[in-house]
This record gives C-alpha cells, sequence and structure tokens, in this order.
C-alpha cells in the first residue's frame, strides 16, 4: 500500500502506436516487477452463503499489509442485492448491504489511489444508473463514474489499467438481468486507452466475460482491445476459476467469489518484464504465499483444461546462468525459500537486497534437454508452502542481458554473492575468487596502496590459486567494469571476510 498509483484524470492528445505493447521478456534484470491482488463477487450481505464476513476483512487487513501490492482490484458484485427467501431473486438494492461494504473497506483504510472496485450485475438489481455504488463504492464516489482507470510507473515501464461497466442500464433483476457497454462506456473506454499513449502494457477488468456472457456491443469493446494491443482480461461472475483464449488471443482469466466459494478466491497477478504469471489462493490459509515470476509460467492455472499461455518467452539451452525469481509474501522476516528444476535437487535462493519480496536463485540451462520442464519454489517458515511453474527450453540465442545495477550489493564485487571471501584460514589478506571471476579480475585491474600510488596488479595475483594477496597494502583493490568502479576496503584488522551482507569487507559502487 505504500506504492503510489496515479488516477488518469488529464485529456492528452498526442499521436501515438496504437499497438505498441513491450514484449514479454526473460531477462537477467529483475527490477521491472510489479504486482496486485485480485478479489471478486464479494456479494455483502449475502444470505446464502457468507464467507465474505470472515475472507473480505482478512484479505484486506491480513493478507494485503504482508502482500504489499500496487493495488487492489475488485471485480464486481460488491454487495448481493438478493431476498432471504429461496429462490433467491433479485431484490436490491439494499442500502445496509453497502453500508456494510463500506464500512469493511475504510476500515481497512483502503484509498481511491489504491482499491479499484468494479461494478457487477448484482450492484445494479433495481439500480440500473447504480447510485447506490456511486455513493457507497470506493471508486464509483471518487470518480462519479462506473468505470476507472489507472496506471503505474515504476521507472522501468508504464502500466495501464481499467475496468470497465458491463452491467445493464434497466435495472433488472435476476433471472432477467443482462449485461451491456453503453455507447457513452464505450466512448469512455476509448479516451481511457487514449490518454495513455505510452504505456508499454495494458491490462482490462470487468464483472463479465464479455463474450461467454453476450455483453451487449461487445464487438466494440473487443475492436478497442485489440487496437491498443490488450493481451490480459480480469473478470469473475462464474464462481469458478479458469482461463479462456478469446478472440485476438486474448488471455481472461475468472477468479471465484470471495463471498461466496470456499477457495481459488484471492488472485496474486505478477509481471516480470512484462510476462505475466496469475496464482490463485484460498483466503486465510494462503500465507505464506509465494509466486515465480522468471521463468514465467507458460501453463495457466484452469483446473478444467491445460491451457498454454502464448506471450511467454522461453529459455536458450545456452544459458549457463539462468535467473530464477519469485515474490515471497511471509509474516516471517526471512523464510527459507529454495527452488528445484524439474525433480533436482533443492537450491537456495537469496533475498533481493532492494526489495525484500523478490528472491533469485539461478541454474544451468545448458544441463537441460530442449522440451518443456518445471520448476518448484517452495517457503519454509512457520508453515511450510510451494509453487510451480512450466516453461520450455529452446535452442536460441541466449540474451538475458546484464543483471540489475542496483544488485551490486555492498559487502560484494558484484559477481556473486561467493565471490569476495576470506582464504580458507580465515584470517590471512586474500581476496578469494572462483576461476571465472579471477579471469574477469585480472584484466584492467588496479591495486593501490594507502597513498593511491598505483601497484602492479600481476605481483599480486597468483594464477594457480586464483587469489590476490593484498597482504602488502591496506586500503583498495578496484576494477573498472564500463564506467563503474567496485571499491573493495580493505579492514583495518587484517581479515577479509567479505560475504554478501557486507560485514567484514565494506564494497561501494562509484559511478
Amino acid at each position: 500500500m505504500k506504492k503510489i498509483v496515479f488516477l488518469t484524470i488529464v485529456f492528452l492528445l498526442v499521436v501515438f502506436d496504437l499497438n505498441a505493447q513491450a514484449p514479454a521478456r526473460y531477462l537477467a534484470d529483475g527490477s521491472n516487477v510489479i504486482w496486485f491482488v485480485q478479489i471478486t463477487d464479494t456479494h455483502v450481505d449475502s444470505d446464502a452463503l457468507k464467507y465474505y464476513k470472515d475472507y473480505f476483512p482478512w484479505v484486506l487487513n491480513d493478507a494485503v499489509p504482508v502482500i504489499n501490492p500496487y493495488f487492489v482490484v475488485v471485480t464486481g458484485d460488491l454487495t448481493d442485492s438478493t431476498k432471504s427467501t429461496i429462490p433467491y431473486y433479485g431484490s436490491g438494492p439494499h442500502e445496509d448491504e453497502w453500508l456494510k461494504y463500506k464500512d469493511i473497506y475504510t476500515s481497512a483504510m483502503m484509498t481511491p489511489s489504491f482499491y479499484f472496485d468494479c461494478p457487477g450485475n448484482h450492484d445494479a438489481y433495481g439500480d440500473g444508473q447504480l447510485a447506490y455504488y456511486l455513493k457507497y463504492s470506493m471508486q464509483g464516489s471518487f470518480t462519479n463514474s462506473t468505470q476507472a482507470s489507472w496506471y503505474i510507473d515504476n521507472g522501468k515501464g508504464v502500466y495501464h489499467f481499467f475496468y470497465a461497466a458491463t452491467t445493464a442500464n434497466d435495472g433488472k433483476q435476476w433471472p432477467s438481468d443482462n449485461q451491456e457497454l453503453t455507447d457513452d462506456e464505450l466512448i469512455q473506454i476509448d479516451r481511457f486507452l487514449r490518454e495513455n499513449p505510452n504505456a508499454n502494457m495494458r491490462i482490462a477488468f470487468a464483472h463479465h466475460d464479455y463474450e461467454k456472457e453476450d455483453v451487449k456491443n461487445k464487438d466494440r469493446f473487443l475492436i478497442l482491445l485489440k487496437q491498443y494491443g490488450i493481451s490480459y482480461f480480469g473478470h469473475g461472475h462464474e464462481h469458478d476459476l479458469g482461463f479462456r483464449k478469446g478472440d485476438g488471443n486474448i488471455i481472461k482469466y475468472r477468479l471465484d467469489s470471495l463471498g461466496q466459494s470456499e477457495g481459488n478466491n484471492v488472485a496474486i497477478w505478477t509481471i516480470d518484464n512484462y510476462a505475466v504469471t496469475i496464482k490463485t489462493f484460498k483466503a486465510m490459509s494462503m500465507l505464506p504465499a509465494a509466486v515465480i515470476t522468471a521463468p514465467a509460467d507458460v501453463v495457466l492455472d484452469d483446473p478444467k483444461d491445460r491451457l498454454e499461455n502464448p506471450y511467454i518467452p522461453p529459455i536458450s539451452v545456452k544459458c549457463n546462468r539462468a535467473p530464477v525469481r519469485a515474490l515471497v509474501f511471509s509474516k516471517a522476516e526471512n523464510p527459507d525459500v529454495t527452488f528445484k528444476i524439474d525433480n533436482g535437487e533443492e537450491s537456495v535462493m537469496e533475498k533481493r537486497r532492494t526489495n525484500k519480496y523478490q528472491y533469485r536463485g539461478y541454474f544451468d540451462a545448458s544441463k537441460l534437454s530442449v522440451g518443456l520442464h518445471s520448476i518448484t519454489v517452495k517457503v519454509k517458515s512457520d508453515v511450510t508452502s510451494s509453487t510451480v511453474n512450466e516453461f520450455y527450453i529452446s535452442d536460441i540465442p541466449c540474451e538475458i542481458g546484464d543483471e540489475d545495477p542496483d544488485e551490486i550489493p555492498t559487502g560484494d564485487a558484484g559477481y556473486d554473492i561467493q565471490d569476495v571471501k576470506t582464504a580458507d584460514d580465515g584470517f590471512s589478506d586474500i581476496l578469494e575468487f572462483d576461476a571465472v571471476q579471477a579471469d574477469m579480475l585480472v584484466e584492467d585491474t588496479t591495486l593501490s596502496d594507502e597513498d593511491s600510488d598505483s601497484i602492479d596488479s600481476d605481483e599480486y595475483y597468483d594464477t594457480t590459486s586464483d587469489h590476490y594477496d593484498v597482504s602488502g597494502f591496506d586500503t583498495t583493490v578496484s576494477k573498472d567494469t564500463g564506467g563503474m568502479d567496485l571499491v573493495i576496503n580493505k579492514p583495518d584488522n587484517g581479515n577479509t571476510e567479505g560475504e554478501a551482507d557486507g560485514s567484514g569487507c565494506s564494497c561501494s559502487q562509484i559511478q
């Protein structure tokens, strides 16, 4: 909740490429990662099933502070608007339901720049103009509109989101309710999209699957989605979990009801360099939770059918240091996080130094066969949880680029957490590197004494042991790495216990 999401309120008149959407990439740089939470169909105050009484407050008060998403989106049926007798015909609107709904999100300290609540068909029962939604919902009362648009600019990319009001405007109640996007609503959606011309990625939401539910004017809505290169659409309404591939290869994700279903009712969407992975959890038992963001999941999480995501890039078999990234959400400060490829051995993942939610590891893709593989991440704290992604290895060039610069840590020369460490005796004045890293340091390495006088590095580098013996001077080893100096300051006591957390050896980056 500490991140800022800006509401789109400024009209922009510019010329732009309508289809300029960034392709998903598998990269070593893990700094362009965002995530958000989706819930749906809270159905306050349902007489049939009352899971919302526990689940809804728990998500906002317990899960959201741990997950710390960029925002929360609720895709409709905020209230129930039905009779207390069977069958549950629509009988709304009921002001007491709306007051209960508002009390839940206001008690959880939700804000208009963080909490985006879309109307559903139950919210329109007896209220075709959605007057109660406009009065009591977060976004309706803040924007005086039944639709909303917002964006995130994380410094690496611009992400645009909006939701459409697919409820009919005639106020008909179940079983006669229907779905519609009016001319005015379509004009507003078009304006949302035109006002965000620089978006690298766009994602749309609504309560209904516009194709399955035969939303009136769905063809015009679909034209806009295609025109602006939208590949992902999230919704609710159907009270089950699954994916569909729609016209235009749009991935449509539907989430189960938070208010009337026991499980599959909380979703965490992650976007890692524009590769999307969505994982679904059960409220009140989902923590600790983890989502593997790289490699992104090529298999869509549908219990009824196996669907593959056409937008997820494969991994090159030529990458011998392929990154693994996972977002870990736990009440424990430092849970144990491991990963394994297929049925291989578990490897430890390290917490990212500039993002406490992101854990990283590496594997050698050249040891894997071309084809489909799986990766499992396990989180151990007071309880243990795990998550699985599937990915393809392909015979393509390894073009993953460099690790993000802010991951070169204080206390580490930036090559690996093990590249600066004590010699075996633990007390000698030796900086020890593995063979590959030693090769990197031989070229253009500068040693200097306490008077900053240059020293011939060849005198101090031993090719047999892959060591720099720095016992003859006190201060600095530096390496020119393309515009950045990595400076290792040797401690006064002569012990070079350089660890990733900076203990013993102080390392810094100087631009």
